[in-house]
């Protein structure tokens, strides 16, 4: 895999051979790989774990970045070559999660979810999510933070 990124991306980011969770945070190596392999970089993609899983780190191994000040820091082009030379090729014109690109609804309570699902149980969880969206109809924001104790879960 050939990663494209602005300069900066280089300077902030350019960790390679990692072991632990807080280092993959500075690798542009380690996103590229967890993008293939799990399809997503949540919080679980960065732990020690995913740092020193042999399927991601075999991935991260064969990423190559490049800086291109041609492209801005929300942007990036992506080249993968397969097992049996096909080439995939995506420019991302502007990344997820920006002013200019926006999570939609369903985005976010995945995201919520994901990170929330390792403190609170499902039920929870959803029960957040829905209080959440009705933020203007409470009564009192006291609700939401009772939803999000763990005592009321007990």
């Amino acid at each position: 895999m050939r990663v494209r990124v602005a300069p900066l991306v280089l300077d902030l980011c350019n960790k390679r051979d990692i072991t632990r969770g807080l280092d993959s945070k500075y690798s542009i190596y380690h996103s590229a790989a967890v993008g293939i392999v799990r399809g997503k970089a949540g919080l679980q993609e960065y732990t020690d774990e995913a740092a020193n899983d042999p399927q991601i780190k075999r991935v991260r191994e064969r990423v190559t970045a490049v800086g291109d000040s041609s492209i801005t820091e929300d942007q990036a082009h992506v080249e993968v070559e397969l097992v049996n030379g096909e080439k995939i090729t995506r420019f991302v014109e502007q990344s997820l999660g920006n002013l200019r690109r926006p999570l939609t609804n369903r985005q976010l309570e995945e995201k919520f979810r994901d990170q929330a699902l390792l403190r609170l149980p499902g039920g929870q969880v959803e029960n957040l999510i829905r209080l959440c969206w009705r933020i203007d109809e409470l009564k009192d924001v006291g609700e939401i933070v009772k939803a999000t104790s763990t005592q009321s879960s007990m």
